[in-house]
């Protein structure tokens, strides 16, 4: 268990402490050659690939995961150890300590938190240009460089990641103020 929470830890902060774009391109480029070099010591002549939409979504879906989980991680250490132990005292088990008294105060603390990274990704997904996934910014660069409209293809661009942002950041704000209702 320790080598596990060892391998868990160094991975974490090998991902929240390189950027990104530097975790997408290496996901879409080196992770491919990396796992055809391992499988054809016992297959000859094995080419693995991934597409890069598969790419994009494995390594934006691991960025956001490893800080979501530190995310919640502190949520739950924030729950006064009180709780825990009148829960306890009361004749609760863990799993019904934490799954009923624990996790629920917890999730109030995250709400807030999820719908900034939600935007924050919403935005992010702009960087998948850059593993060749034929999103808004690699259309719009395209587009840019054909019709030499730099400024409006890229200005409509902002537009419509703000069309898309602010009313993501205000469904966030409604669920926040709902789940204040809760207390």
């Amino acid at each position: 268990m320790k080598i596990l929470r060892g391998f868990l830890l160094v991975f974490l902060e090998f991902i929240r402490g390189t950027p990104l774009l530097v975790q997408l391109v290496y996901m879409y480029y080196v992770v491919p050659l990396l796992v055809s070099i391992i499988v054809q010591v016992w297959n000859p002549g094995y080419q693995f690939k991934i597409s890069s939409l598969v790419a994009g979504t494995i390594g934006l879906g691991i960025n956001y995961g490893c800080y979501i989980s530190e995310v919640i991680r502190s949520s739950i250490l924030s729950i006064d150890g009180g709780q825990t132990e009148a829960a306890l005292a009361l004749g609760l088990t863990n799993n019904q300590t934490m799954f009923r008294i624990i996790i629920p105060q917890a999730l109030r603390n995250v709400i807030p938190v999820f719908g900034n990274y939600l935007v924050m990704m919403l935005k992010d997904t702009s960087l998948l240009a850059y593993v060749s996934v034929s999103e808004l910014l690699l259309r719009t660069q395209s587009y840019a460089s054909q019709s030499f409209l730099t400024i409006e293809s890229y200005t409509i661009l902002a537009g419509f990641y703000l069309i898309l942002s602010l009313p993501l950041a205000q469904l966030v704000k409604l669920v926040e103020k709902k789940m204040l209702k809760f207390n």
